[in-house]
């Protein structure tokens, strides 16, 4: 893909409207990871698993979440692994189960919770003060 990105995108740059400059450097700083997707996968799984354990020790969130977020996490080393060893079926887990069925299961489940618990504390905070 970087290959590809290279020999179509870069030639135009220079020349290009400053939308498509600033695109392009969007895009090229999310691709210029440290090598390895250590910080696209592997940082994220590190704290999604952090997350997870500390409130699974703690009894703060539901236990099947914090399975869920384990689970998710693993999801994101086999990223850093895929990359790492070019191994493309741990790619498709990382991508294909982790980021498109369980981190956005956890990340709203998540959500939903702290909402909810949050939702007494703002109604209370809020309850003598002019709309």
């Amino acid at each position: 893909m970087e290959v590809a990105f290279d020999r179509r995108i870069i030639p135009q740059y220079p020349h290009a409207d400053p939308a498509f400059q600033q695109a392009v450097q969007v895009v090229a700083g999310l691709a210029l990871d440290v090598p390895d997707g250590v910080f696209t996968y592997g940082a994220i799984g590190v704290w999604v698993v952090t997350v997870s354990w500390l409130a699974h020790q703690a009894r703060l969130l539901p236990s099947p979440l914090c399975v869920l977020g384990y689970a998710t996490g693993l999801t994101y080393f086999a990223g850093v692994l895929g990359y790492t060893f070019l191994v493309h079926w741990l790619l498709v887990v990382s991508i294909g189960v982790g980021g498109f069925l369980l981190a956005p299961i956890w990340y709203a489940w998540l959500g939903f919770i702290l909402r909810e618990r949050a939702a007494p504390h703002g109604a209370s905070a809020h309850a003598g003060q002019p709309s």
